[in-house]
């Protein structure tokens, strides 16, 4: 059955069992299948991880449900939550989105003034009242780029669609994220999604020009599919950024050997001989 488990949920999210039964109780989750055997959505998660930052930050059960009640009626379905943060400042509740933050509770909405960020990037401007006025610092997002890396690799060995998307997410905070980009385009090649494989891998190579390991990922994707001199671009790329790799030599070899240039394909070898025999 597809979807996550009761317990996954809960173990992925930090959160008890039943604290996560509570949330189904009062219908902010609402997971299908048989109450014997419910099975949760990645936004359920999702919005268990967010429920995680204020269960740490000591909210009640009854203010957490509150709150999370509120931040549902309050998005579009088709919005996610990951670009939603929650943090308890004192003793209210206050969610952010993008640049826009508000008191879950009392809806009382805070707006970053583009102007006032430029002498004090933390600051918000509160519009609830007659007159603005700078408030205290807004929360960072729920999650971090780190968190959802963190998150894609416990979700890879049994819900790689899911680990897919958390990868996306981390990318969508932190583009740089080598690590996550080579998931990415590894969980996209695995499930048959070559084009998007592919053009992961490139962006990678172009974002990472000194990273040798998204040319050579390249390389093998289209070897695989028996695009030889595009392999052998990919490969040579590879071996400019990083001269020492022996494997992509002998690579080089078998392929060059294959579109008939035995010049190339011998001193490809030689390479490999050179960097793999044990020095005298």
């Amino acid at each position: 059955m597809s979807g996550f488990s009761l317990e996954e949920v809960a173990r992925l999210a930090g959160l008890s069992e039943r604290r996560v039964s509570a949330l189904v109780e009062a219908k902010i989750l609402t997971p299908h299948g048989p109450d014997r055997d419910p099975r949760f959505s990645f936004r359920d998660l999702v919005l268990c991880r967010s429920a995680k930052t204020l269960a740490d930050a000591r909210v009640s059960l009854e203010r957490l449900t509150g709150a999370l009640a509120e931040i549902k009626a309050q998005l579009p379905d088709a919005m996610p939550l990951s670009g939603v943060g929650l943090s308890a400042e004192g003793r209210r509740v206050v969610a952010r989105d993008d640049r826009v933050c508000w008191e879950v509770e009392s809806g009382q909405v805070r707006f970053d003034f583009g102007e006032a960020m430029a002498s004090d990037p933390g600051a918000v401007v509160n519009l609830g009242g007659s007159e603005s006025e700078l408030d205290e610092p807004a929360s960072e997002p729920a999650m971090t780029g780190l968190e959802w890396f963190d998150l894609g690799l416990e979700l890879e060995p049994t819900h790689p669609d899911q680990a897919r998307d958390a990868y996306r997410r981390a990318l969508e905070l932190e583009p740089l994220d080598k690590e996550a980009r080579l998931n990415l385009a590894r969980l996209l090649r695995r499930a048959g999604l070559v084009d998007a494989a592919e053009a992961q891998y490139r962006l990678g190579a172009d974002l990472n020009p000194d990273d040798a390991r998204p040319v050579v990922h390249l390389g093998l994707l289209l070897e695989g599919q028996a695009r030889w001199w595009d392999a052998v671009a990919a490969y040579e790329q590879a071996v400019e950024r990083a001269p020492k790799t022996a494997d992509v030599f002998r690579r080089l070899a078998g392929l060059y050997e294959r579109l008939g240039d035995s010049t190339r394909a011998l001193r490809a070898m030689k390479t490999y001989r050179t960097l793999t025999e044990p020095s005298a």
